[in-house]
Order: C-alpha cells, then structure tokens, then sequence
C-alpha cells in the first residue's frame, strides 16, 4: 500500500507544517495573508512531499469543496461572525487546502480504519473549530447543536476524505492522466 510507503519523517514534518499554518491562518484573520500562508504551505509542500498532478487535483477539489461547506456552516447557523452577515469569511477556507495536504501523508494510514478515522474526525474536527472559535472572531452559531453538528460532520467527512486521497493515489499508481511514451 503507498500509505506504508511514507517514511515517519516526511509525516511528522507534514503534521507539524499542517499545524503551523492553521495557527498563522486562524491568528490572521485575514484573507490575503491567510491565503498567502496557504499557497506557501501548499507549494512546500508539494516541492518536499507532492505526489504529482493528482495531488494537486486532489488539493484543488477538497478547496472547493470546503469553499462550499464553509458557506452551508455559516448559512445553516452552526458558526457566525457577530455582526456581519452569514458568510463565512475566506481566511477560514484557508483551511481547507492545508489540510487536504495531509490526507495523503500524515493521514493516510487512517484510510485503512475508517471507524477510528471517523471517530478521530469527530473528536478532531470538533476540536479544531472549538479551537479556532476561542482564537478568532468567529462564534458558535444560534443552532443550539453547533458541535453535534460539526463532530458528526467531521465523523462522515474525514474517512471521506481519506478515502478520495486514496482513490486519488490509486489513479497515480495505476497511471491515469499520464501519457505514456
């Protein structure tokens, strides 16, 4: 399986640059230098780690997908920004690709367990945004099961989300999209 074939070292340095840029993004607040963070950690990490043109499909896909969940999260009331209206603001979708770098490497040996990939999204994901709720300007919505919500979210979307990287590698190591000459 390519998962196994990730030495420890590049993992660890994808979840400590992970780490990394979602504190300078959340701490931000700001979109530009959000995105800025973003782009940078997305091309080191495609310069050190990348695993080609269905990596960056891949990074491309989770962003606008999460460009659209962010926007059901603000729009259904789960989070808000007090006084402004319910659209999420584009520092948060900073996130998403940041994170989709680690579905391949920090992550990938979940794919194989998705029960504790899907318990670890709840935990996780909960925990990611009750985190950045207390360092950003962004609250816990009016919907009184805001973190039921967001665990049982993050329980569906983060096996999901492995398991698309995985299909995304499986495309890799079969050859799709490469010519052969």
């Amino acid at each position: 399986m390519a998962s196994r074939s990730i030495s420890v070292k590049a993992k660890l340095f994808n979840g400590v640059l992970f780490n990394v840029s979602w504190l300078l993004i959340v701490l931000s607040q700001d979109a530009a230098l959000a995105w800025l963070v973003a782009s940078v950690h997305v091309g080191l990490h495609m310069a050190l780690l990348g695993r080609g043109r269905e990596e960056w499909y891949f990074v491309f896909t989770i962003t606008a997908i999460g460009l659209v969940v962010d926007q059901l999260l603000f729009v259904s009331g789960v989070l808000q920004s007090p006084g402004a209206a319910p659209v999420a603001p584009l520092w948060l979708s900073a996130l998403w690709p940041v994170l989709a770098t680690t579905s391949m490497h920090a992550f990938s040996t979940l794919g194989d367990r998705p029960w504790l990939a899907a318990v670890l999204g709840a935990f996780g994901g909960y925990g990611s945004y009750r985190l950045g709720v207390s360092l950003s300007s962004i609250e816990f919505g009016t919907l009184q099961q805001s973190g039921v919500v967001l665990a049982l979210f993050w329980a569906l979307m983060f096996p999901t989300l492995l398991l698309v990287a995985r299909k995304f590698t499986d495309l890799r190591k079969i050859g799709v999209g490469h010519a052969s000459y």
